[in-house]
């Protein structure tokens, strides 16, 4: 969703293990762009929740993707 939203990859100019090892030891997430739909910037924020069960489950994401499909301007 991230790289939709933005049109590049997350991190892409930095070293692709010290990267790996600030999301694993700092949480550390993409800048989400200003121009994001708020409802999708806060799923996107709870994808990246560290542990799974603080995720939301497929259903949710579905039906708040649907929710808001009307509204979202690309």
């Amino acid at each position: 969703m991230y790289e939709i939203i933005s049109r590049r990859e997350p991190h892409s100019d930095s070293d692709p293990i010290e990267i790996g090892r600030l999301i694993r030891d700092s949480g550390l997430t993409p800048v989400i762009p200003e121009r994001c739909h708020p409802q999708l910037a806060q799923l996107m924020v709870q994808c990246w929740q560290i542990t799974p069960d603080s995720r939301p489950k497929i259903e949710s994401i579905i039906q708040s993707l649907e929710a808001i499909q009307g509204e979202i301007k690309c």
